[in-house]
């Protein structure tokens, strides 16, 4: 029942019209038409101009899928379907461009991402241990910390600004996770950039200067005290003197390498 409908409202526009031409709400009746009845009918083949024929045979055998005989079919002006918006993505190639942002100053302000946090916990006495991790597969944790809970914070070496905010301004050291709240794994992640960027000469740190004293060092050991003068009568290691075998070992090579010996 389904194929005559089709067929009347195809045989409405005569014999010589376009596949390109139809409605999109024709087309729309057309393609469930084929995911219901299992053979195409021939009245339908009939009507439809000749280079979509072999299109109708491919969807009759199952070897194109509808929806792309859907969009062949309808005219070129139709809309295609609105792609989904992934908030994330715009900061996923540059995620520096996100502290630049207004989104990030009306939740952030100019403190540190993980200021006011406070990890959920039993009793009065907090976890002196962070959390392995704030997302197992697609399950998150109630109060995840605050690297995990913006899926827009991510640490990148050319991210300066984001990785100055772990790092202490008088001692350069990184802060730890009672301080951050960041779970192990960002911790983990955090420390591997911060080491990067300082490799890549992004981040800058300084080297304690060191005074160097030779009364620290002790004057005794092999490697500081100076060394003899070689001796003149035998080498300094027994190794090195001339090895003479003996007549047996001689005569025993001899015999060995009898047909290479030259003399």
């Amino acid at each position: 029942m389904m194929g005559e409908a089709v067929r009347m409202e195809l045989e409405l526009g005569g014999s010589s019209f376009r596949a390109r031409s139809l409605a999109p709400a024709v087309m729309a009746l057309f393609s469930r038409a084929l995911r219901t009845c299992s053979k195409v009918s021939v009245q339908i083949a009939s009507t439809v101009d000749t280079p979509v024929k072999p299109l109708l045979w491919a969807l009759q055998t199952r070897q194109v899928p509808v929806l792309w005989c859907s969009r062949y079919l309808c005219s070129s002006n139709a809309e295609a379907p609105p792609e989904e918006f992934d908030p994330v993505g715009r900061y996923r190639e540059k995620p520096w461009e996100y502290l630049e942002s207004e989104e990030y100053m009306s939740r952030y302000g100019t403190m540190p991402i993980f200021t006011g946090y406070r990890r959920n916990h039993k009793g009065l006495i907090p976890p002196q241990r962070p959390r392995k991790t704030c997302i197992r597969g697609a399950k998150i944790s109630g109060n995840p910390c605050p690297a995990c809970r913006d899926p827009k914070i991510i640490f990148h070496p050319k991210n300066v600004k984001l990785l100055q905010q772990f790092i202490c301004l008088y001692s350069g050291q990184v802060y730890d996770p009672s301080i951050t709240g960041l779970c192990a794994k960002r911790q983990k992640e955090v420390l591997k950039v911060i080491q990067e960027a300082k490799d890549y000469g992004l981040l800058t740190f300084t080297v304690p200067f060191m005074v160097f004293n030779p009364s620290d060092l002790p004057s005794d050991h092999i490697a500081t005290r100076p060394l003899p003068m070689p001796p003149r009568e035998h080498p300094w290691y027994s190794w090195y003197d001339p090895i003479e075998p003996s007549a047996d070992e001689l005569a025993k090579y001899r015999r060995m390498f009898r047909k290479y010996l030259k003399e």
